[in-house]
């Protein structure tokens, strides 16, 4: 507690700490690479306690890891992983194999082929290994979808739109079984038509996958979803259900985020005529089956490319989008609330325009060590074509609705004990320039003022606060 007059929160184990707040920004843009983007992806490696940045650079796939301290970011060296031009690329990070953990997939033009490999981050550095490359995978030229984590050890599974296969929604188990060495398991279809923005995202607590995309028969679309479950490296499915009817209504742009905490999933979508609003939808798993909350609108007018983020430290889903009337990045929170949601305004990030996340829509990385979002993104604007990276960190406070403790005395060190008037008493140290007889609260940032998050009782004079809580 840094002086007298601090408002403090008990801790859990009956420690106390000044309220305080931190994040809430964008850091500054590091210029990644240059040329005209045609996909930007980050992915953290946990282990490495590393971001694995995967983006397009004349004509061809790079990837270079990301060191985050704060809100500054130190590159390492770009490793080229195409021939040719690369599409439909997509990431994850499989965490049984560390350092090794992050795989990524993509069309090669160059060769016409797909490849698949997964990398190793050398542990306390920032370079990184491509290794063995798969470009024969059993029935696959093209597809396009994403990545994502698996139940079994090692797993991983790829869900996408089989060009192979008539654009039949398909799941592809993977297993990492060394360091350098990936096995197919099976394919198996959870769409017999045609799908499109396949976005799937891996429930930890049911461990299993649930998978969202746009269903189209002419002239009827649809956004559907279904639970995956992967055993032995095949995935089998449960009932398709509906997020929305079947009509001709317009729909695209699907995305998907498990939320760890609120054991639910977030789904976002565009759908209806021009000019193609946005909507969201949360879903839950039980069993082999899917429900959804009520769905609710994002935004009225077009927004491009959803990116969806989960803060484990605000556990909150985090919406980014291009607003196409203004070109900007904005982000808005999504907050759980049972089988429903609230939502924020949007907050224009940063000063850049025409910010591309590319296709398939890859979710953005979250920095568990340095509590903050990792996002990479193509940027279009006025002439210039580059590849940015930025940290945004949300706000964080340790103050709850309950854990307010008192006011402090006076400073006090860390693991030393001190005085604080707690509530119930009267605080008449370090405190000044009040308004007698108003109530008074402590804001998330620890400011005493007459309106924040949390009532902390009257103030008796200028110089005191009755702390009775109840006024």
């Amino acid at each position: 507690v840094t002086s007298s007059g601090k408002p403090v929160v008990l801790n859990s184990d009956g420690t106390v700490s000044e309220i305080s707040q931190t994040g809430d920004g964008i850091g500054t843009p590091v210029d990644v690479g240059t040329g005209q983007p045609a996909c930007s992806i980050s992915v953290y490696n946990a282990t490495a306690d590393r971001t694995l940045l995967i983006y397009s650079e004349s004509s061809v796939l790079k990837m270079r890891v990301a060191q985050v301290s704060g809100t500054s970011i130190t590159l390492g060296t770009a490793v080229t992983i195409s021939t040719g031009v690369p599409y439909y690329a997509t990431a994850c990070y499989v965490p049984d194999r560390g350092n090794d953990g992050v795989v990524i997939l993509f069309y090669d033009s160059g060769t016409s082929t797909t490849k698949l490999f997964n990398t190793t981050i050398t542990a306390g550095t920032n370079t990184v290994v491509q290794n063995t490359v798969y470009s024969s995978l059993t029935g696959i030229t093209l597809g396009n979808g994403k990545l994502s984590r698996s139940s079994s050890s090692n797993s991983f599974i790829w869900s996408f739109v089989d060009n192979n296969n008539s654009s039949y929604g398909t799941c592809f188990a993977f297993n990492i079984n060394s360091s350098t060495t990936i096995t197919e398991g099976s394919k198996t279809v959870f769409e017999s038509g045609s799908a499109y923005m396949v976005a799937p995202t891996y429930d930890s607590t049911a461990s299993k996958t649930l998978i969202a995309w746009r269903y189209y028969s002419a002239p009827n679309r649809q956004i559907r979803a279904v639970v995956g479950t992967e055993s032995s490296y095949s995935v089998s499915f449960g009932s398709t259900a509906n997020v929305t009817a079947l009509d001709t209504t317009y729909s695209d742009y699907v995305n998907a985020k498990y939320n760890v905490s609120s054991n639910k999933s977030f789904i976002a979508y565009r759908r209806g005529a021009s000019p193609y609003p946005l909507y969201g939808v949360v879903a839950t798993i039980s069993g082999t089956s899917v429900t959804f909350g009520t769905e609710n609108q994002l935004q009225s007018t077009q927004t491009d490319y959803p990116v969806l983020g989960y803060d484990p430290d605000t556990t909150k889903i985090y919406l980014w989008v291009n607003q196409e009337s203004t070109n900007y990045l904005e982000v808005k929170e999504i907050t759980f609330s049972g089988t429903d949601f609230t939502q924020s305004v949007w907050t224009q990030v940063g000063t850049n325009t025409d910010y591309y996340p590319g296709d398939p829509i890859n979710n953005v990385a979250y920095d568990t060590t340095a509590d903050t979002f990792v996002f990479c993104a193509g940027w279009a604007s006025a002439g210039s074509n580059e590849t940015d990276v930025f940290t945004y960190q949300f706000a964080s406070t340790n103050l709850t609705a309950s854990n307010f403790l008192g006011i402090s005395d006076a400073a006090i060190s860390s693991a030393a004990s001190g005085n604080i008037t707690i509530k119930g008493g009267i605080a008449a140290t370090g405190l000044s320039s009040l308004t007698p007889a108003s109530d008074y609260y402590v804001t998330n940032a620890g400011a005493i003022a007459t309106s924040g998050d949390v009532k902390i009782g009257k103030a008796l004079s200028a110089t005191a606060i009755n702390l009775e809580y109840t006024s």
